[in-house]
């Protein structure tokens, strides 16, 4: 009596991101996109006037339009988004973030990743809003000072609401804790 079909062992389907493969090229790829944003956010410190005045709708532009980024107008543009308009220097962690989760992707384990990323994240934050509290605008350094313009905005609104030593003991205790 031949075998039903419901009686052959059934083969698994593997998943696409579970091919050991995949995960090296995606791993390096996450790698190399965090030097590239390192790249680019080094030299926005050195370039953010020319860069900021960049028309930043003209990333996909012709090749006559140049920045002075080191790693181009995608650079240019990503740099100024993070630094200028979101976290400020703070910006800094995400390649850190990205070049941890490469590393995870290739099978190094340098640092936990979830405790990493919760930890990083937070400090991101918070140190975006300290460079903001204590610098402000910083006479418009990097375009919305060292604490971007997140840090600035919340840094300037607790004043508002509980004033400068409230803030500073605000953020004295969220460091601490």
């Amino acid at each position: 009596m031949a075998k039903k079909e419901q009686d052959k062992p059934k083969e698994k389907k593997k998943s696409f991101l579970s091919d050991n493969r995949v995960k090296i090229v995606f791993g390096i790829f996450i790698i190399f996109l965090s030097v590239f944003l390192t790249i680019a956010f080094i030299s926005y410190l050195f370039t953010w006037k020319a860069d900021q005045s960049f028309e930043f709708s003209a990333v996909f532009s012709d090749a006559d339009v140049v920045v002075e980024n080191w790693s181009g107008k995608a650079g240019a543009w990503i740099a100024n988004q993070f630094i200028n308009k979101w976290f400020g220097i703070a910006s800094f962690t995400l390649p850190f973030i990205l070049f941890v989760t490469g590393l995870r992707f290739l099978h190094f384990r340098l640092y936990p990743l979830r405790k990493t990323l919760k930890i990083v994240l937070i400090g991101t934050i918070l140190f975006s809003v300290l460079f903001g509290f204590v610098f402000g605008t910083a006479n418009g350094f990097l375009g919305s000072g060292l604490g971007g313009a997140h840090g600035y905005f919340i840094a300037q609104w607790l004043n508002s609401l509980v004033g400068k030593p409230g803030t500073a003991f605000i953020l004295i205790v969220l460091f601490v804790a």
